[in-house]
């Protein structure tokens, strides 16, 4: 795995960074605190895509730790606390990726972004289209050193060609002197043929003409005007690949506000059906003591399955919001584990299940006891809920290497292998069904997977388990001070 080297000669300052950009993104750092130290990390085994530049370095001038980066081919953005005009010149020259100054709280989350920017742009495609082979061989130069891949053609209809060969491309660059029918024309093109495509289009006009509005009535986004610099490039096409990754996410999350609301609606019409039943019944018709009684279960039964329903979904909430703090303890694991088993000792005489305990001693974990109860609980009314009558559930608690693992096992059919991979996912029902007719709401693997996700641990299925659905869960057994903070975006 490619990493980020953090080359910054304030230790402390160097811990924030990294902790802030590691947290941000799945990107490994390694600091360095010396011109000597990043020489040696250059040189040695880690590969990096990118390079953090502080230019004050202990050992080293302004241009040498820049020149140093740059000779491993290791794309670098400048982090400073001054610059003026001609060292700006001068870094640009050389090659840099992008510059940041040290200045405010802001500029520490521009260059964060700047970092997830460009690691993100690693898998993404721009396709320029202009007939200048000079300009075409600038903007790859330029281009490439925001890690993008640049494709190039000369004319309309090879530039159609590549958009339809390449679902990566995200920005589309068009010059206004291009071969084919025109450049207007092109642009219009693209989105009649690809309406379904999230694709940025800049075009690229002249001083003197007003060809960039032109440019924006045929369907592109944005446009440059000449002349402009390799900065003003730079600048456009990150945001415009921002831009695409915001609506992209708002259609997603759109997407999920849709099947949520649909789903709630299907649950809660049944049990608020039900609800109503049996409160006309019990006021309007005469009956006897006992058939009262059935329909104040039905309305208790009911009332519980929406009320399950809502807490799940304020966990969501509370889960993706980062307002879950976690206060991790090292405790041992199995008392609590039989007291939540306690709670559902009812449930599972009602379908004549036993559950099978099977526990290592002493067996410790470091959790939060009231948030790992959910994992618990979400783990083993999942196991109830799809045994048959008659059946058992085994919960097996063991220990290794500073690992403390537990796995809940249930006797029913299992999980078709084609959707074991939408377990976790939000609002998911499969195929299986509860074999006592019992309520799913689809939101209990996910909380337990945020849950765990917090805990700095694993969940997942046991894909070798022949016999019903097997789920384990990792966590850590000693003490970890690391995953004591707030559960949500994980």
């Amino acid at each position: 795995m490619d990493k980020l080297l953090v080359i910054e000669d304030s230790q402390a300052f160097s811990a924030v960074l990294c902790s802030e950009i590691e947290a941000a993104y799945e990107i490994q750092t390694v600091p360095a605190y010396s011109l000597a130290e990043a020489k040696a990390l250059l040189g040695g085994e880690d590969r990096f895509f990118l390079a953090t530049i502080d230019l004050h370095l202990p050992d080293a001038s302004e241009e040498e730790v820049v020149e140093l980066v740059l000779s491993y081919s290791v794309p670098g953005i400048i982090f400073t606390t001054e610059m003026d005009n001609k060292m700006r010149a001068m870094l640009l020259s050389k090659g840099i990726s992008d510059y940041v100054l040290k200045q405010g709280p802001y500029n520490i989350d521009y260059l964060i972004s700047s970092v997830g920017r460009l690691w993100r742009n690693r898998f993404l495609k721009v396709l320029v289209v202009n007939n200048d082979l000079d300009e075409s061989k600038w903007y790859v130069e330029q281009l490439k050193l925001q890690l993008l891949e640049v494709i190039c053609v000369e004319e309309d209809t090879q530039a159609l060609q590549a958009i339809n060969d390449n679902v990566e491309i995200d920005v589309v660059i068009v010059d206004l002197n291009i071969e084919g029918r025109g450049a207007y024309r092109l642009v219009s093109n693209i989105r009649t043929d690809f309406p379904d495509r999230d694709i940025r289009i800049i075009g690229v006009s002249s001083e003197l003409d007003s060809s960039s509005v032109h440019f924006i009535k045929s369907g592109a986004d944005d446009f440059l005007r000449r002349p402009f610099q390799a900065e003003d490039l730079n600048c456009l096409v990150n945001r415009n690949l921002n831009h695409s990754e915001h609506l992209q996410r708002f259609k997603e999350v759109n997407t999920q506000k849709d099947k949520l609301l649909g789903m709630v609606a299907h649950d809660v019409r049944g049990p608020i059906g039900n609800i109503m039943t049996a409160g006309k019944w019990l006021l309007n018709k005469d009956m006897s003591i006992e058939r009262q009684n059935e329909f104040y279960r039905l309305i208790v039964d009911s009332s519980e399955d929406v009320l399950g329903l809502l807490n799940g979904l304020l966990d969501m909430a509370s889960i993706n919001s980062g307002k879950v703090k976690l206060n991790c303890k090292l405790q041992l694991l199995s008392p609590l584990i039989s007291e939540r088993l306690g709670f559902f000792e009812m449930a599972a005489a009602a379908k004549n299940i036993e559950f099978v305990e099977m526990f290592e001693p002493e067996v410790e974990a470091y959790i939060d006891a009231k948030r790992f109860s959910q994992v618990i609980d979400n783990l083993v009314s999942n196991a109830l809920k799809f045994s048959p009558k008659g059946g058992e559930v085994e919960i097996e608690l063991t220990a290794c290497d500073d690992e403390t693992t537990l796995v809940v096992r249930d006797s029913g059919v299992g999980i078709p292998q084609a959707e074991q991979q939408y377990l976790f996912s939000d609002y998911t029902r499969l195929s299986t069904k509860p074999t006592g007719g019992e309520a799913s709401t689809g939101l209990g693997l996910s909380i337990c997977k945020s849950l765990v996700d917090a805990h700095g641990g694993k969940i997942g299925i046991d894909k070798n388990h022949q016999q019903g659905a097997a789920f384990f869960v990792v966590v850590s057994g000693v003490a970890d001070s690391t995953h004591d903070h707030f559960a949500g975006g994980l």
